[in-house]
């Protein structure tokens, strides 16, 4: 049975399961692409062979088990489907967030789960229930744009890099500090 809401415990497994084949799969992207149809059944096929390996459902051969009149309605609309703890989960690959097209009583349906993987920067915010919008391009900002079933935040790439620079000054000056000390030991330095 179908629960009438998704767990946000439920959606933050699938969404890890989803963002390590994600990583996986896009890891040589590193700035927004065209979806094409070839990158894009590539792209399906790793995450469905990912899915199903972590024992996950595929609805179409067991849609006795749910609603099957409103999935069989839906399942046109999505690139994959799947089930997760008793939650069908619908997935798309875009290339931006004007190539997405749902219809208005799917975008509502707080029961299924909507993952979008976005490969460019998305234009407009989504208006619905129970979705979350995964960054195709493995930014280092976040691999989550926008969600309202998980919690997320994004780094700022600004402070990311100046903790990193930080950190690096921090080291190297340890190393001079050592360096000097070293030097001051030595007798010929102590002479001139």
């Amino acid at each position: 049975m179908i629960a009438p809401k998704v767990s946000k415990e439920n959606a933050d497994y699938v969404y890890k399961d989803i963002s390590k084949v994600i990583k996986d799969t896009c890891i040589d992207i590193h700035k927004k692409i065209k979806v094409t149809s070839i990158k894009k059944r590539t792209i399906l096929n790793k995450v469905r062979k990912s899915i199903f390996e972590k024992g996950y459902a595929e609805i179409s051969s067991s849609l006795a088990n749910f609603n099957a009149q409103k999935l069989n309605h839906y399942k046109d609309e999505s690139d994959l489907f799947f089930g997760a703890y008793n939650t069908p989960c619908f997935v798309w690959v875009r290339s931006s967030m004007r190539d997405f097209k749902i219809s208005r009583e799917l975008a509502m349906d707080s029961s299924i789960m909507k993952i979008i993987i976005l490969f460019g920067t998305p234009t407009k915010t989504f208006k619905g229930n129970s979705f979350i919008i995964l960054d195709g391009t493995v930014s280092p900002k976040s691999i989550v744009i926008n969600s309202d079933l998980i919690s997320y935040s994004t780094k700022d790439l600004d402070s990311h890099s100046y903790e990193k620079l930080l950190k690096e000054a921090n080291t190297l000056e340890k190393k001079l500090k050592k360096v000097y000390k070293d030097l001051y030991k030595l007798t010929s330095f102590k002479k001139s």
